[in-house]
């Protein structure tokens, strides 16, 4: 660890001047971009040590003795493998799903019949296959924020194809001119005319860019009460009668034995986006309606076809993201098995690389940084005391535990698994079925009722204090470790999680995770006015590789987080440190333990983008490149001044403070 941290370091920079070249100034000069990828870092370097760990565990040989779900998971793996097979079927098997949905208008041309063609339809014949529904709205089973034991039915505006903004700027915009020849060249690979694709796929691009329109933006939606409109299903087919509400909620579910009553609750998550979408789709014709929900379909599955498809794809990839080449065999395989057997695949994982002791370790972290926020809470001036009395009760009630830190033993993977079959030489039609078994098992949960004691697995909680796995080694944690490293790394990354739990969004839910805002309005105010500061600092940085301003009202909440997480991992370990001899030095590294935190803290911070991402960081993202991290953090904490002895006239150390907690 201590060659890598030297390795990355500048010391000819002044740490005062600029503490991420610093740490990281030769790792930017020296570290290129892969080709496949768009980004290099400490947690890259994480993620692909875990994926080397599952390629090796996916590659074994099943014995006969061998959990099903393992074997299943590596079936799956074999058959994204067997390029052979997937050549060999060719386009086969996506031209007949085409065909179960009366075909792809722009392929078929005059041949295809609109009056065949009804939306809601062929959503439930997309459900039926395993495809998502969800390209017009989006019908969900989630929590009930007002009653976290109960779930319930939601609807929502549609996933898109891609970044809602982008389809708002329209045709003019260079991701959306990407998407567009991404889109006309599909079809032509399947056997459209290009002249007829150029026209009829405007037209269903321009049908996504009105439903972008009709939806909510990421701000918009910030603030949950405004998304939470339960209403019966008796009230939703009077106040929304164009379409059969019980029909369309029973046929997306698809859970025998179910009934919709009149009764039944569903959550309307934006109402308006219902009445727009019902006079779009009314003026809108079938075949573009169509032609859209059939391009979201190959949307969904290039990247499962044959090479030509793929190599399209990634064409699209190297526009939008400026990746150079595909990934691996291996990487593509490994990723998509994440994705589809994510339950079996990482219980697989824990069997063979138990982390027990580092998750003991860094569950006594979660506490020692969890006990320094609250008393961050105590401290507050612009938090009353009213609000204080409820943060103190959320805090007592958060879940400290590190992903899946309970692994499923054998009966419970067994019946997990027990619905899943799937025919390995067509592999396509494998991912189909695990997305429909996937599906499946969601929307059947709408009866459950959610056990508090097995919330922490449920993907709809509003927060979760988990570390993921891939967290347990590398630059972030090591039980070998000093504890000014563990801290300064893994440990901010803790204190980041705990502080999301206490900022505008984590206000909006209690201690029970359930929509209730505890904050008075005397604190609103006082948090409006607290947090000027920082929108005001992060809007003056530029990001300099691509002369873009950042936004510090659309970063605000992860700028807060890393801030206050490096301060109350900084107070966790200086606090264990008070009563123990000094730790260790790492060879070749002579700073004090303190410095060695923050040196820590920033080194696992060392990235390099290429410029695509960049801007696609200034324009849509919630946090700010790397660098900027480092900066913005360090410089709001005199913590960090005063170890380094940074002068006030010094770049880190000078001008107003923004402090939050």
């Amino acid at each position: 660890m201590a060659s890598k941290i030297l390795n990355n370091m500048d010391l000819k920079i002044d740490p005062c001047t600029d503490f991420y070249s610093f740490t990281c100034g030769n790792f930017m000069k020296n570290t290129p971009v892969p080709a496949d990828e768009y980004i290099v870092s400490s947690f890259q370097d994480a993620q692909k040590q875990v994926l080397l760990q599952l390629r090796n565990l996916l590659e074994e040989r099943s014995t006969s003795k061998e959990l099903l779900p393992f074997k299943l998971v590596k079936n799956f793996y074999k058959s994204c493998m067997n390029t052979t097979a997937i050549e060999a079927d060719g386009l086969k098997t996506i031209k007949i799903i085409l065909s179960s949905l009366n075909g792809w208008p722009v392929i078929e041309g005059d041949e295809w019949y609109y009056a065949k063609f009804d939306w809601k339809q062929a959503m439930y014949t997309l459900r039926n296959i395993g495809f998502s529904a969800n390209y017009l709205i989006k019908l969900d089973v989630i929590i009930d924020l007002q009653n976290s034991s109960l779930r319930v039915i939601s609807l929502d505006q549609a996933d898109f194809g891609i970044n809602r903004r982008n389809l708002i700027n329209g045709f003019n915009d260079s991701v959306v001119q990407s998407y567009y020849n991404y889109m006309v060249d599909v079809a032509e690979i399947l056997g459209a005319n290009r002249s007829q694709a150029l026209v009829e796929l405007a037209e269903s691009l321009k049908l996504e860019m009105e439903l972008a329109k009709i939806s909510w933006s990421p701000s918009q939606r910030q603030e949950e009460k405004l998304m939470y409109n339960p209403i019966t299903v008796l009230k939703l087919q009077n106040e929304y009668p164009n379409t059969n509400w019980k029909k369309y909620i029973k046929y997306i579910l698809d859970i025998p034995g179910f009934q919709v009553s009149d009764d039944d609750i569903v959550v309307l998550r934006i109402p308006k986006y219902l009445n727009d979408l019902e006079d779009l789709l009314q003026e809108t014709s079938k075949r573009v309606q169509a032609n859209y929900i059939m391009w979201r379909v190959l949307l969904s599955t290039t990247q499962y076809l044959n090479v030509q498809l793929r190599n399209r794809r990634l064409e699209f990839y190297k526009e939008v993201y400026g990746e150079q080449r595909s990934k691996s065999l291996w990487k593509e395989c490994v990723t998509n098995t994440i994705l589809n057997f994510w339950e079996s695949l990482s219980n697989l994982y824990m069997r063979k690389h138990s982390h027990n002791q580092a998750k003991r370790t860094i569950n006594t972290m979660f506490t020692k940084i969890g006990a320094n926020f609250v008393n961050l809470i105590k401290k507050s001036k612009w938090m009353d005391n009213e609000t204080k009395e409820h943060a103190y009760e959320k805090s007592a009630g958060m879940p400290y535990y590190t992903t899946h830190s309970d692994e499923m033993d054998d009966k419970t993977l067994l019946n997990f698994y027990s619905t899943l079959t799937f025919t390995t030489n067509k592999y396509l039609r494998s991912v189909l079925d695990v997305w429909l078994f996937k599906s499946n098992n969601h929307f059947k949960k709408i009866r459950q009722p959610v056990a508090k004691e097995n919330r922490q697995w449920d993907v709809s909680l509003v927060y979760q204090m988990g570390v993921p796995q891939g967290l347990f080694q590398g630059p972030f944690f090591s039980k070998d470790r000093p504890n000014y490293s563990n801290f300064g790394a893994v440990g901010s990354i803790i204190g980041h999680l705990i502080t999301h739990i206490f900022d505008s969004h984590g206000r909006q839910y209690d201690k029970d995770l359930e929509l209730s805002d505890w904050w008075t309005n005397h604190t609103k105010e006082a948090y409006k006015n607290v947090t000027r500061c920082v929108v005001g600092q992060y809007n003056n940085y530029t990001i300099k590789e691509v002369n873009m301003k950042l936004n510090g009202q659309r970063t605000l909440d992860e700028n807060i987080a890393d801030v206050t997480g490096l301060k109350v991992a900084y107070l966790a370990y200086t606090g264990w440190a008070k009563s123990r001899p000094p730790e260790p030095l790492l060879p070749g590294l002579n700073y004090t333990q303190n410095q060695m935190f923050w040196i820590s803290a920033a080194s696992m911070w060392c990235t390099k983008y290429r410029n695509e991402y960049l801007t696609l960081m200034a324009l849509f993202f919630p946090f700010p490149p790397a660098s900027l991290r480092v900066t913005g953090s360090l410089s709001n904490l005199p913590q960090f001044a005063a170890d380094f002895k940074c002068s006030t006239k010094s770049v880190m150390n000078k001008g107003k403070k923004c402090v939050v907690w």
